[in-house]
């Protein structure tokens, strides 16, 4: 899920310097930026997953982190879509745009639903904020007091799994022939 939304935010990186676009200064790239993000934060809440195992014998609940995981999913997707159409209808960018006077604090001439893109904006990074904490909670539980991994838990067929979990400090008592 995390190499999607990196392919997806390098799509959109390269969609945004096509000057033809006029999407360079709008919330295009702030959409692109969270797909990049999203997608790193993704794929490291995988790594812990995979080698949390490894590193602390044991191992946290399958179930419980996947569905944390297509949360996060979602809210990547949620937080950056929503910013993407926006830029399209030339939403200015930047954290502080100019400031204007009005019942709006960006001022951009848009008939389309501009609120509910940035509401969904928001709703998304709040989903995204939720299932990090949660898969911050889940790790710490499951690497303190979750099921004891094993030396493999992944039937991985590498070096770095026939080797006990956690590793010892000098991983293999004898040299192994690797062929």
């Amino acid at each position: 899920l995390g190499a999607l939304e990196v392919l997806a935010g390098a799509a959109a990186g390269v969609l945004n310097h096509i000057g033809d676009a006029g999407l360079v200064g709008t919330t295009f790239e702030e959409g692109t930026w969270l797909l990049l993000v999203g997608g790193v934060l993704l794929g490291a809440m995988g790594g812990v997953a995979h080698w949390g195992p490894k590193w602390w014998g044991r191992r946290m609940s399958d179930k419980a982190a996947l569905p944390l995981a297509l949360l996060a999913f979602i809210g990547v997707e949620l937080a950056s879509v929503p910013l993407l159409i926006a830029g399209f209808a030339d939403q200015p960018g930047a954290i502080f745009p100019a400031v204007e006077s009005g019942p709006s604090v960006v001022e951009f001439a848009y008939s389309g639903p501009a609120e509910l893109w940035n509401t969904l904006s928001t709703a998304g990074l709040a989903l995204l904020v939720v299932s990090v904490l949660g898969f911050v909670l889940l790790a710490l539980r499951g690497f303190t007091a979750g099921e004891t991994a094993g030396d493999d838990p992944w039937d991985g067929l590498t070096l770095e799994w026939a080797t006990t979990s956690p590793a010892p400090a000098d991983n293999f008592a004898a040299l192994h022939a690797v062929r």
